[in-house]
């Protein structure tokens, strides 16, 4: 699998996966037709693992991990000096999810490596198609199902307090991201 890139089900949509490497970001980057500076979601078994893909997890963003992790929530923090550019699309940061979903734990458990994620979808295109299915090594689970799940919720854990930057299916709001500032989280 270390050069595999499939689509699998997902704890919020399918999407398409591989370990994550720069040469596997690159050849997403090529399959989905997207912008090389479109960094990916980085998907991790358990919150341990996000301490060897940042460079620093501030602490209100660092209690929000631990409250809501495993789940549908990832968070932007600065990556590691080790973090291939192609994978952060050329930026300073990374965005991180530890999902909650038994495949794709199952995945992370067996491959013992981050895993690149990103929508399963040409970009520019919405919903898989059968060019995209076509073009990965693998599928696993129901992906071609059609799907009314929403995206993970993402926060920009750069900042104290986080900032919320996408909606999806975990329901927050700015207010319930302030009051892990305070000094009682």
């Amino acid at each position: 699998m270390q050069n595999a890139i499939g689509i699998i089900e997902h704890d919020t949509v399918p999407g398409i996966v591989a370990i994550a490497n720069a040469a596997n970001a690159e050849r997403i980057i090529a399959l989905k037709n997207r912008d090389a500076h479109k960094g990916f979601i980085v998907l991790i078994p358990t919150i341990q693992a996000a301490y060897t893909l940042a460079r620093t997890i501030l602490p209100a963003t660092e209690a929000i991990m631990h409250r809501y992790w495993p789940g549908p929530l990832t968070v932007i923090v600065e990556k590691a000096p080790t973090v291939p550019d192609s994978i952060s699309g050329y930026r300073p940061t990374i965005a991180l999810r530890c999902p909650h979903h038994p495949k794709l734990q199952a995945i992370l458990g067996d491959v013992n490596q981050p895993l690149l994620s990103t929508s399963a979808n040409i970009s520019g295109h919405t919903g898989l198609s059968q060019a995209l299915l076509d073009r990965v090594d693998f599928t696993y689970g129901n992906v071609t199902l059609p799907t009314d799940g929403q995206p993970s919720t993402l926060l920009d854990g750069t900042q104290s307090p986080p900032i919320l930057i996408r909606q999806g299916s975990l329901q927050m709001d700015q207010s319930v991201i302030g009051r892990f500032n305070s000094p009682d989280t």
